[in-house]
């Protein structure tokens, strides 16, 4: 891709601005007024915590569109044309998520992710397009470090802890779990809102109880509701997590992840996490504000192996609405 490292710096940039703005502000303001419901945007609710930011990417873009004219998918915004005045002239597409994770956020309970993806564009343009990614954590107040992924296609993922006190960086090197099974390790599925939680409970019971780790007395497998798709791939990467998912388009009526949610896939694959959508094949979804994604993250092929050919068993014979996809 043209101009990566100026691309990269500048994505960077604006994350590192989102988060030093939202960090100033949950200082100034109650978590109830952060709380407070502002809008709908292109894709979920926006909260007060969230209002600011579409300025932000429209000031951004308006700037950007200089390396070359950009198509913006955001939640929030929508879908926009910078530096060209139809969709299919632009030369980039760039589709961002600028606070993944608001809702933890807000109440200054974890830390949220600014997430971007970077693709040429082109017609239909997918997930796998995107050759750029960078992922940045929001901290909440109570945090002095933070963490920043940039990923390039074929060449790796370089990853900073930037420390809000001293202003300074170091870079470290993030290692997924090198366990070979989920035993005594985080992997869960899901479960956020209301009207996922029975059936994906009943969907991760059945699967620990096939992989025999159900024991009298004994906590095999740990559970942990990150509200952030970006917030899990982190998991994933750092070594936290061994396997999560996410199956709410099958059978929940509710809140789903998008495209933007999943935008920084490539950073996750280019560390070794393997992602794959709910039927085993390599995650693709349009970039959109509008579709509904499935997915399922491991953090290495042997914990894949173990877990995918039950866990695809079992939502074969549970979910009808499977099959269909």
């Amino acid at each position: 891709m043209k101009n990566e490292a100026e691309i990269a710096n500048r994505i960077k940039q604006l994350h590192l601005g989102i988060a030093d703005k939202i960090v100033k502000q949950m200082k100034r303001q109650s978590i109830s007024e952060l709380s407070q419901k502002a809008y709908e945007g292109a894709g979920d609710v926006c909260y007060a915590i969230d209002k600011n930011v579409d300025g932000t990417l429209d000031n951004f873009f308006s700037k950007f569109s200089n390396i070359g004219p950009t198509l913006l998918i955001s939640e929030g915004i929508g879908v926009k044309a910078y530096g060209a005045k139809k969709p299919e002239d632009c030369e980039y597409a760039v589709i961002v998520d600028p606070i993944d994770g608001t809702r933890g956020l807000m109440y200054d309970m974890r830390s949220a992710w600014v997430l971007t993806g970077v693709a040429p564009n082109k017609n239909n343009v997918s997930l796998n397009d995107i050759e750029m990614a960078v992922q940045t954590e929001i901290p909440t107040t109570k945090q002095n470090l933070f963490d920043v992924f940039v990923g390039v296609k074929n060449s790796g993922v370089k990853a900073e802890r930037h420390n809000i006190l001293t202003k300074e960086y170091e870079e470290w090197k993030p290692q997924p779990s090198k366990a070979r099974n989920i035993e005594h390790g985080f992997a869960m599925l899901t479960k956020f809102f209301e009207g996922s939680k029975t059936r994906t409970s009943e969907i991760e019971e059945e699967l620990f109880k096939r992989l025999g780790l159900f024991k009298e007395g004994k906590a095999l497998t740990f559970d942990d509701q990150y509200i952030s798709s970006g917030g899990q791939f982190a998991n994933l990467i750092s070594g936290s997590y061994r396997f999560c998912g996410d199956l709410r388009p099958f059978y929940s009526r509710g809140l789903c992840a998008h495209p933007y949610d999943v935008s920084t896939k490539l950073i996750a694959t280019e560390i070794g996490v393997e992602i794959t959508d709910a039927h085993g094949r390599d995650l693709n979804v349009p970039l959109d504000t509008e579709t509904n994604v499935d997915w399922l993250g491991y953090a290495n092929k042997d914990i894949r192996k173990q877990v995918e050919p039950v866990l695809l068993e079992i939502l074969e014979e549970k979910i009808p609405e499977y099959k269909m996809k």
